[in-house]
């Protein structure tokens, strides 16, 4: 029981860190355009709004994936709860894996945003 619980909050770390980050995003991107931290993309980095609007962008969708991630994640680890170790630890894995691969998701629909409201010297086109 003690594996499946530390297994079950390895796996809910991405939604809940997904969820803390998009909240951040969408209120406000971090200050400075740096190599360190935030949505790092060529043409997020263009200019002042591009860096804001990719966080808003980014964040809002990070959020609406996080938030169906963390029942669905209680219950699929509820499907091997009592199994032994072995089961547990493959079926954690599996579903962070998943989740890993649900966190990128958003980057080509940002991008895509991105060049539909801005040019590629990062001026907005409307």
């Amino acid at each position: 029981m003690i594996f499946w619980l530390f297994m079950l909050a390895m796996d809910l770390l991405i939604p809940c860190t997904m969820y803390v980050f998009g909240r951040r995003w969408t209120t406000g991107p971090p200050p400075e355009r740096s190599n360190r931290s935030g949505y790092r993309t060529a043409q997020s980095m263009q200019s002042p709004d591009t860096w804001r609007f990719a966080h808003r962008y980014f964040g809002k969708l990070w959020m609406r994936f996080s938030l169906p991630m963390v029942p669905g994640t209680v219950l699929a680890m509820c499907l091997v709860l009592g199994q032994p170790v072995l089961t547990i630890a493959i079926w954690g894995g599996l579903i962070c894996l998943l989740w890993g691969i649900v966190m990128v998701l958003p980057m080509p629909l940002t991008e895509l945003a991105l060049k539909r409201s801005f040019s590629k010297d990062g001026k907005p086109l409307s």
